[in-house]
């Protein structure tokens, strides 16, 4: 149960904002937060979620840990000194950027790294270790991979229910770090040379028909079948976030 929760929210977490009227932000423009509350979650609220709704970033019952991860793009083995807490207590969080326009993924991350430093007190050092990890490469021809339509400064979008994953505009880089959020036990790294941005929808198993016999293929074979790509076991030099200081947060 707790690693179809995970699953869910990773995927729910890394959803862009497609198809929406208002003018996007620029890419590199930093969106400030206008202004955020952050509660503890409701103990008897089931399931994560972590999602935009208009111009609202929102988190309900969500891990700080999972905050860190979600924000700075990692695997669970690539945060180091966590204190216990961090994965036991639970946040809702609402927040508004403090400029106009359509939020895109790393925007959304922009506000929420900015919550963890000024509410949580967050400071933290990036370091380099040797983790297992998975090698993303190609494994054949690149089938269902499309190049996607979409301007390469549009956002890229890694979206859906558990068992159905919709990819929009992403490079393989990008591929390779929506698995590592924990679509996957170990974090992924891009081997493929695959260059440009891709448009693609892989079906695989999920969490939920472990017994169906007509149930798809599980995520590796889907991989391989679906979009021609492969994940190797390897060993590789990953930065790895290492937790110097961090806090409960405050009264709003």
């Amino acid at each position: 149960m707790m690693k179809r929760l995970l699953v869910e929210f990773v995927v729910s977490c890394l959803i862009g904002v497609p198809g929406m009227a208002q003018s996007q932000m620029a890419q590199e423009k930093d969106p400030g937060v206008e202004v955020a509350t952050v509660k503890p979650s409701n103990p008897d609220e089931t399931g994560e979620l972590c999602t935009i709704r208009g111009r609202h970033v929102l988190t309900i019952n969500t891990p700080a840990l999972d905050l860190i991860r979600f924000a700075f793009g990692l695997h669970p083995s690539q945060i180091i000194g966590a204190p216990e807490w961090l994965s036991k207590e639970k946040f809702d969080i609402d927040a508004v950027p403090a400029s106009d326009g359509v939020l895109k993924n790393e925007q959304m991350w922009m506000m929420i790294r900015r919550i963890l430093a000024d509410r949580f007190h967050l400071k933290y050092e990036f370091v380099e270790k040797n983790l297992p990890a998975y090698a993303l490469v190609k494994a054949g021809k690149d089938v269902g991979l499309k190049k996607s339509l979409r301007r390469p400064e549009d956002p890229w979008d890694f979206y859906g229910p558990s068992g159905e994953l919709n990819v929009n505009n992403a490079t393989m880089k990008n591929f390779a770090e929506g698995l590592s959020r924990g679509m996957v036990d170990k974090p992924v790294v891009d081997q493929t040379g695959i260059e440009g941005r891709y448009d693609f929808v892989l079906k695989w198993s999920g969490l939920n028909a472990v017994n169906d016999p007509n149930a798809p293929p599980g995520i590796f074979t889907a991989l391989q079948e679906q979009v021609g790509l492969a994940l190797k076991p390897t060993h590789a030099d990953i930065k790895v976030l290492r937790i110097d200081h961090v806090e409960r947060p405050g009264d709003n």
